[in-house]
């Protein structure tokens, strides 16, 4: 394998090359959050004077360690050689020795519920789709108590407090437009993009009225945020508080990582909250006041997010297999008895296969419901286009888990091999360098235009892709509407 160095602002750097790609991990962007800086916004990294090795990845953020699962095996797993530190500003960059300049760039941003993941992974590398003509970016940044912290002391220092992981992203995304020309990338044509917990900080950045100019387009995969609420950080300090208990700042600071971890053991969940400035307003109301960036949105999920996205019926029927009177009594009970026998007509069913496939059907459709919600909340104030999907593909070997959550994501890198990943991975590009998933030899994929209709991977045939519709198009779309109040 063969080494470069190459020169940005901050100095140079050593990255490697293989097959065409030039590689650099472990940038620094900022300075390391650690001692005074814990807690507190990020600060631009300094110059240094020698070449810097980013010839592999630097620290992983600090986290408890993730033990590996059936779904997520350790190769899918924060880098263990990198180890975990708060020293964890960095990000990596793909990019194809091709000559071209103004490429277009994607921004990868790791999911974990806000307490776990790490850039530093083969699932997020980025050698495939710089082959395809972009350049790829994955960025590290603070989670868990150190990148979500709310506590009094801090809003009394700062005059706000929280959301220290969604600033990092941000300031990144600024090294990013001072650098990436020198990758050969475009500063004015940056794609952010996120799965999870990574795609509500990707959508949160859309809004913010800080990283406005920042990014063109935005990916938005497995996460709905229109219908959420969204704590301010005064509640999230007296939640935390109530949970962990009350410790000074100056304690706090004076902690190892390992103590800080330990102390906020027993906190529920780490979220970003209302502070006024990076978020000044939740989802939905973003949209009704029209203060959205302009960005156009990829957005959608696949058939196993539906338990966490569905409010109503599809969390419960995840549950053991219902015979088809538990499952007209269980309609009825969850939608009442003037809704239900509508759904029940749209979703027919005489054997048993054929409620297991109305079951299906219908988990599909009120999780599109909602992210129709979104193109619609999105067009209240025009905010750039929306174009929705639903994947239901599997993992080769793993095909009994179904496409659970995140299973998409070798789908869009092109890390796995097949015509979907080609396809997926062609759309991602595609839609990076024009704001629109269409091409010559894709499939057609429609804007969001008032229907409740999508873009779908049925299965792990590139062939069956193509739009489609809920089975009640006119349905969801009042029942969306009656659960979450558009008037701006």
């Amino acid at each position: 394998m063969e080494t470069i160095v190459k020169s940005v602002k901050n100095g140079s750097i050593r990255g490697t090359v293989e097959y065409g790609v030039e590689c650099y991990k472990g940038i620094p962007y900022a300075k390391p959050p650690v001692g005074e800086l814990r807690f507190q916004p990020p600060v631009p990294a300094e110059p240094w004077d020698c070449v810097l090795d980013c010839t592999k990845y630097r620290s992983n953020p600090m986290q408890n360690i993730p033990e590996p699962s059936v779904a997520y095996p350790e190769e899918y797993l924060p880098d263990a050689e990198a180890g975990y530190s708060e020293d964890c500003l960095h990000l990596n960059i793909w990019t194809a020795q091709d000559g071209q300049e103004k490429k277009p760039v994607i921004v990868y941003l790791f999911g974990g519920a806000f307490e776990t993941g790490s850039a530093n992974t083969f699932f997020y590398e980025g050698d495939e789709l710089a082959d395809k003509g972009v350049v790829f970016v994955t960025v590290n940044f603070r989670i868990g108590p150190f990148g979500f912290l709310c506590h009094p002391d801090l809003r009394e220092e700062q005059g706000r407090d929280g959301n220290y992981g969604i600033k990092d992203q941000i300031l990144a995304l600024r090294w990013i437009k001072e650098n990436i020309a020198d990758f050969g990338g475009d500063p004015d044509n940056v794609t952010l993009m996120g799965t999870s917990s990574g795609a509500s900080c990707a959508e949160y950045i859309a809004l913010s009225p800080e990283a406005r100019g920042l990014i063109k387009n935005a990916v938005i995969m497995s996460y709905l945020q229109v219908h959420r609420p969204i704590p301010n950080m005064v509640d999230e300090e007296q939640r935390i508080q109530k949970e962990a208990g009350e410790h000074s700042l100056a304690d706090l600071r004076a902690m190892s990582p390992e103590e800080v971890l330990s102390t906020y053991a027993n906190v529920d969940e780490w979220v970003p909250v209302i502070d006024g400035v990076t978020i000044p307003f939740t989802t939905l109301d973003a949209y009704r006041y029209g203060t959205a960036n302009n960005v156009n949105f990829m957005i959608g999920g696949v058939a196993g997010d539906t338990p966490s996205a569905g409010r109503y019926a599809i969390r419960e029927l995840m549950g053991p297999a219902m015979d088809s009177e538990e499952f007209r009594t269980h309609m009825i009970e969850t939608y009442g008895p003037i809704m239900a026998p509508r759904i029940l007509e749209d979703y027919p069913f005489e054997t048993g296969e054929e409620l297991s496939q109305a079951i299906d059907d219908l988990k599909r459709d009120e999780l599109m419901c909602y992210y129709y919600m979104t193109g619609k909340a999105r067009a209240l104030h025009p905010c750039g286009e929306t174009y929705i999907y639903f994947g239901n593909a599997t993992l080769p070997g793993r095909e009994y888990l179904g496409a659970y959550h995140g299973s998409d994501i070798l789908y869009w890198m092109n890390n796995i091999e097949g015509d979907l990943a080609e396809l997926m991975s062609d759309q991602l590009v595609a839609f990076a360098r024009n704001g629109n998933p269409n091409g010559t030899g894709l499939p057609v994929w429609e804007p969001w235009h008032g229907t409740a209709d999508f873009f779908s991977w049925p299965d792990n045939d590139a062939s069956h892709a193509g739009m489609t519709s809920t089975h009640a198009n006119f349905f969801w779309q009042n029942y969306g509407e009656e659960q979450i109040n558009l008037q701006a």
